[in-house]
């Protein structure tokens, strides 16, 4: 979760981030945005938590 979309997009490309550090040229493919804090932090708690949620999505965009 971030304020700053192109900050963040900036650090995984520069190699800042530790889960994307490995990856060559890592890509946005997909982001939501919310108005509310509270609900998007309850979102990314919902996609890195229950898998169902997150394989439904990836189902949404096409990789599985």
């Amino acid at each position: 979760m971030t304020g700053d979309i192109d900050r963040r997009l900036d650090e995984h490309l520069r190699g800042k981030v530790y889960t994307t550090m490995r990856l060559k040229n890592p890509q946005l493919v997909y982001y939501e945005a919310y108005l509310d804090r509270g609900f998007a932090s309850g979102r990314e708690k919902q996609l890195k938590r229950f898998g169902s949620a997150y394989v439904a999505l990836m189902k949404r965009l096409g990789y599985k």
